[in-house]
């Protein structure tokens, strides 16, 4: 999250930061997939209603807010960037189609364009337990199966550029689905494993990951041609080594208290600093008046929004009777 804040404020060294969407999903496809076969393993199956109703309570109400803010500031502010792109991007972001609707050039959605992900990731969310259950019915190893179908899902984005363009492979939630499956691949792996990764190669993922910030632009070839996957693959042996070495220098290093109140407050930080962001660069504010205050922002709303409106309902959440 840190990384894709630094990206949006065009600091230097920060050319790749869209690379933190890369790791996002990782994370997020190896989390869902351990939380998914602990429920397997201790239930037999999914219960696909409680893992949706989880899903919906951690996401939408944050999400309604941002919504409405943004409707109601770029229909209101006179001197807002890309009115009519932003306000296209509301319903998009809300019905989750944003992925599609840049896949597909229908418009760009304005400072609302930065909710692709969230969809890709909603797409996911829909299909992913339902697979995961077909394949322990009727699959004789479906840890094994979660490996193949990740494999595929790698071919098909390495096949991609072949048949299609930068925005369609970039928003697309088919094309976005191997970084996803990567990470179930790596809850697969480990589930029930006691086998540590090492340190070294976690120190390894690290550099690799901070090299492409730091000198991939999302435009370039070797994005295109595999700097993402690269990426995934970083994140995914990084993610093996701090699930696996809970002593290790990197686990101590993020688990410090800056990095853990970020990291319980990076999804509205997400959502609310693109269109912080936007909306202060059209101010008649000096530049790096408008971005600092524009950082500042995007740690203060998310904080507020993260105790008076996404609290209460994780706190429903977490009553629910599912594991997830």
């Amino acid at each position: 999250m840190l990384v894709v804040l630094a990206y949006h404020a065009h600091l230097p060294f920060f050319v790749g930061g869209y690379a933190g969407v890369d790791v996002f999903f990782v994370l997020s496809g190896y989390l869902i997939t351990t939380i998914l076969l602990r429920e397997l393993h201790q239930r037999g199956t999914i219960n696909l209603w409680i893992f949706y109703l989880k899903r919906a309570l951690r996401l939408l109400p944050a999400l309604a807010v941002v919504c409405i803010a943004v409707a109601l500031a770029w229909s209101l502010i006179s001197w807002v960037p890309v009115r009519s792109e932003t306000l296209w991007g509301v319903p998009a972001a809300f019905l989750y189609l944003s992925s599609w609707t840049r896949a597909f050039e229908v418009n760009s959605l304005g400072y609302m364009g930065h909710t692709w992900s969230l969809s890709v990731e909603e797409h996911f969310y829909l299909v992913w337990p339902l697979l995961l259950l077909a394949l322990f019915k009727f699959t004789r190893n479906p840890r094994h199966s979660i490996i193949i179908v990740a494999a595929m899902a790698v071919t098909y984005r390495i096949a991609s550029p072949l048949m299609f363009g930068h925005d369609r492979i970039y928003n697309g939630s088919d094309t976005q689905a191997a970084q996803l499956l990567i990470g179930c691949a790596v809850a697969a792996v480990l589930y029930g494993s006691s086998q540590k990764v090492g340190v070294g190669l976690g120190l390894m993922s690290t550099l690799t990951l901070l090299a492409i910030v730091a000198f991939v632009p999302l435009h370039s070839t070797a994005y295109l041609y595999g700097g993402s996957l690269i990426t995934a693959l970083a994140a995914a042996t990084l993610t093996a080594h701090l699930v696996t070495d809970s002593e290790g220098p990197l686990v101590r290093l993020l688990s410090l208290k800056p990095f853990l109140w970020v990291g319980a407050r990076s999804y509205g930080i997400y959502l609310w600093h693109y269109p912080v962001f936007g909306l202060l660069s059209a101010s008649a504010l000096p530049a790096v008046a408008a971005i600092g205050l524009s950082v500042i922002l995007s740690f203060v709303i998310p904080s507020l929004s993260y105790k008076y409106v996404e609290q209460p309902f994780l706190n429903r959440k977490d009553r629910l009777h599912s594991p997830g």
